[in-house]
């Protein structure tokens, strides 16, 4: 999923014409490097579910393109209201085959603490997307790693090694010098 921010770039130029530089677009690739330096994939045989997971993350983009585009129109409650409409009726397809009660009451407030905080994130995602571009809005998107990072060490306490570190960096790195660029480009207008 964190080639999103590359992918929603790319459609963001071609949907929604937003103009992108060379150096957003060298931005954005070196978000995505700094990704790829944490994750370290290897090169051995690819695995048929990774086409799974291409076609969630290129669907996600097209979401953030659309929130993109209908935000301008609709508001943010709208948005969000139709995303839980059309997310529900999905699951809903799939509990006959994968649902399993929960085994204890108390992860039934675990459920509801996480759909309250998925709804605030998303509130926010969304009006995001609406005040500013896709392309660049989107490569904040790669931060996620580095909260999960921290989650987990503090959960897990999986302490991160230097590769997590230096990957990290270069993800702050990269969505600092978008901000600091459309600061400027901003300034100037």
């Amino acid at each position: 999923s964190f080639a999103a921010p590359f992918i929603v770039t790319v459609l963001a130029v071609l949907v929604l014409r937003e103009k992108v530089g060379w150096r957003r677009w060298s931005a954005v690739a070196a978000g995505f490097i700094g990704v790829l330096v944490i994750v370290r994939p290897g090169l051995g045989e690819v695995h048929w579910a990774v086409l799974l997971s291409l076609c969630g993350t290129t669907c996600y983009s097209v979401y953030q393109i659309l929130t993109r585009g209908l935000g301008a129109g609709d508001d943010a409650a709208t948005t969000i209201v139709y995303t839980a409409i059309v997310g529900t009726l999905v699951a809903s397809v799939m509990i006959p085959f994968y649902w399993s009660p929960p085994v204890a009451n108390w992860h039934w407030l675990l459920f509801a603490l996480m759909g309250l905080c998925g709804g605030f994130g998303h509130y926010f995602v969304v009006k995001a997307f609406q005040y500013g571009e896709a392309a660049v809005v989107a490569p904040f998107g790669y931060a996620q790693l580095i909260g999960t990072t921290i989650l987990g060490y503090l959960i897990f306490n999986d302490i991160p090694d230097f590769w997590t570190w230096v990957g990290a960096s270069i993800i702050v790195g990269s969505s600092a010098f978008i901000a600091y660029r459309e600061a400027q480009v901003r300034g100037r207008t």
